[in-house]
Parts: structure tokens; C-alpha cells; sequence
């Protein structure tokens, strides 16, 4: 792991949670609220919780739709803005210290797979934020997950994960913290240092902070005659750092495409076996400012 890339998992960590050991779900490796009783039953057919309608029947978390006020989520859902100059958060997700593809740890709203699946999913209000965390079986089973909390960037409190089950095959845990965002990571705060955390993690930024200081990049991206091939072009705009640099399709990442220290107008990256219909985003995460700079439909 690059020292840029350590610093981005950093930066995406403020709370982590821990449910204990991978294997089979049962009582010892989800710690579960004993004086919730039928905290399941209410969750599913008690309009007064909060959470009621928060997952659909078919195991979609419903944000920001339970969420009372403006907030737009990105198309590969991995950026979430409150609309009144509120704030901007980025989900991040690693699979054993490299970006996870699709078939090994998702971030994803829909819970109905057998992959690993979490969603982090944040609601500010007057008191501060409240981060409520989202997983299907498959990812609680994944591992011994750790909530660590990071306050200017430093891992600070951690503790053990508390999953309730929401409905069936969906589990919840919620959590409050006056700090920059959370991870929920495999091992606990000293596996962050490691070359190989495996993270799902979200980072709040101020509204401010993204659009005064995201870099102002043009880029033309082109499918090859190959019909597979797609190349992406800086053609005007800021130089960037290139281990900054992301682009994503359809859930994949790919760190540092363009292959070079500095990207400047005229470099291209060149993305191989693209299907037709994939999205594609183009990401810039320094550890200090993230923004998606394009996103388009390859036809």
C-alpha cells in the first residue's frame, strides 16, 4: 500500500465496529441488544421506529428516502451530499489492502447478494450526525469487524460491533460520533497500518472544503474501435497526483490508471474489457479533498 493509499484509508475512517469471528451466524458472532427483545418485529411492522421503512422487503436500503431532508446520492453510490450547504460524504471500501472488486466486498444500498454488502448511511440533524451501518449475513460472517472512530484523521475510539437484525438476512447498528467518519474494519484500529485492512469505511468532508479546493479537470473519454477498449484523456484543467486518482466502473476500481507520478493535459489511461452500458467515474481522493471530476454511460 502506498503511502497516498494509506493515508485515503485514513481519511475515510472515524468509527469502526466489530462483530466477532467469521463463520457461521449465530448468537456469538453477532453481538445482539438482549433488551430489544422484538426489536425484528418492530422494525418490520412498527411504523413508530424510526428505521421502519428504511429496507425494503427485498432487502434495499431505502436512503435517503427515510431521511428527512434533501440528499443526493452519486449513481455508483459512493457519495452522498445534503443539498443545503451541508455536508459531503465519501464511502470507501478495501478487500485486504487493495480496492475490492465486485465479487469480493461491495458498498451497495442493495443487500440481496451473496458478496459481502454494507452501506453506510448518514443522517445529520441539529445534535450532529448519526451513522447508521447496513450488512447482509454474508458480510458479517466475512469477519471479526472493529468500529473505530478517527478524530482529525487519527484512529482514536474503537469498539466492538453491535449488530441487530433488522429483518431477515439484514442487520443494523447505529452509532453517533462527534469525529470525521467511521470504518468498520477486520482487526480493529492497528490492522489500518497494515499493507492488507480490509475496510469499509465513510469520511465527512465540509461542503466547503470540496467544492473551493476539488481540482478543475476536463477529460474526453473515448471506446476504442475495439469495442471493449475505453480511453480517458486529461485534456485541460489541474495537474493531479496520480495515486489519486481512481476510476471506477460498475463498482470496480482502479487505482492510478494513468501509471504516472503527476497526470497533466495530454496523458490518457486506458481501460480494458468495458462493457457496453458500464459507468464510469473518474475519482480524485488525496486524503484531504475527494470529488468525483466526470462520470458518464459508455454506450
Amino acid at each position: 500500500m502506498t503511502e497516498s493509499t494509506r493515508r485515503r484509508l485514513l481519511a475515510v475512517a472515524v468509527g469502526v465496529v466489530s462483530t466477532a469471528g467469521a463463520g457461521c451466524l449465530d448468537e456469538s458472532s453477532v453481538e445482539r441488544d438482549e433488551s430489544s427483545g422484538d426489536d425484528t418485529d418492530a422494525a418490520d411492522g412498527d411504523d413508530s421506529s424510526p428505521l421502519a421503512d428504511a429496507v425494503t422487503a427485498d432487502a434495499t436500503v431505502d436512503y435517503p428516502a427515510f431521511v428527512d431532508r434533501d440528499v443526493r446520492v452519486t449513481d455508483d453510490e459512493r457519495g452522498i451530499e445534503y443539498s443545503d450547504s451541508g455536508p459531503v460524504f465519501v464511502l470507501a471500501v478495501q478487500f485486504e489492502g487493495a480496492d475490492a472488486t465486485a465479487d469480493e466486498l461491495r458498498v451497495s444500498r442493495d443487500l440481496d447478494s451473496d458478496v459481502s454488502t454494507a452501506y453506510i448511511a448518514p443522517v445529520v440533524d441539529s445534535d450532529g450526525v448519526t451513522y447508521h451501518v447496513f450488512a447482509n449475513e454474508s458480510f458479517i460472517a466475512l469477519a471479526d469487524w472493529t468500529l473505530v472512530e478517527l478524530v482529525d484523521n487519527t484512529p482514536a475510539d474503537e469498539r466492538r460491533a453491535s449488530f441487530d437484525e433488522l429483518q431477515a438476512g439484514v442487520f443494523h447498528l447505529e452509532t453517533s460520533a462527534d469525529a470525521d467518519g467511521l470504518v468498520i474494519v477486520d482487526g480493529g484500529r492497528d490492522a489500518l497500518e497494515t499493507d492488507a485492512a480490509t475496510v469499509v469505511g465513510i469520511h465527512r468532508l465540509d461542503a466547503d472544503t470540496v467544492t473551493e479546493s476539488a481540482p478543475q479537470v476536463a477529460f474526453e473519454i473515448e471506446r476504442l474501435d475495439d469495442g471493449s477498449t475505453v480511453e480517458i484523456t486529461h485534456t485541460s484543467g489541474d495537474h493531479l497526483e496520480g495515486d489519486a486518482v481512481v476510476v471506477d466502473v460498475d463498482g470496480d476500481r482502479l487505482e492510478n490508471p494513468f501509471g504516472v507520478e503527476t497526470v497533466t493535459a495530454g496523458d490518457t489511461a486506458t481501460i480494458e474489457d468495458v462493457p457496453a452500458g458500464a459507468e464510469l467515474a473518474v475519482r480524485y481522493d488525496d486524503g484531504e479533498t475527494a470529488t468525483v471530476m466526470t462520470t458518464t454511460t459508455l454506450e
